[in-house]
């Protein structure tokens, strides 16, 4: 099922222990005054905030034209900022991120 942005905040307010999430974004209707590309996935990190327990989140079920390491290295410092427990990304590209205990960010090609 896709989820739009205001379904997973709510998510994050029943159920605050979700520490695995793994969905596929309707992207249509939201965050279209966003730039295209992987870096309209900048408007999550309001909703991340909501998760208190996140650890893993994984988008790869989403289609999003673009992306590149470089912007996903982005998204993965500013989400880590909204939401510190977040220590493992999965991007649309099918690439994984992994924090690390020196605070870095390492992909892993899947």
């Amino acid at each position: 099922m896709s989820v739009r942005p205001i379904l997973l905040r709510n998510l994050a307010t029943h159920l605050p222990s979700i520490e695995v999430l793994k969905v596929r974004l309707a992207l249509r209707h939201t965050l279209h005054y966003a730039l295209t590309g992987i870096r309209l996935l900048t408007g999550l990190s309001s909703v991340l905030r909501t998760f208190r327990l996140l650890v893993h989140l994984d988008l790869s079920p989403t289609s999003v034209a673009g992306g590149d390491v470089e912007q996903e290295l982005n998204l993965c410092d500013e989400w880590h900022r909204a939401c510190p427990s977040l220590k493992r990304i999965t991007f649309p590209s099918h690439r994984e991120w992994f924090h690390r205990f020196d605070r870095m960010w390492i992909p892993t090609d899947i």
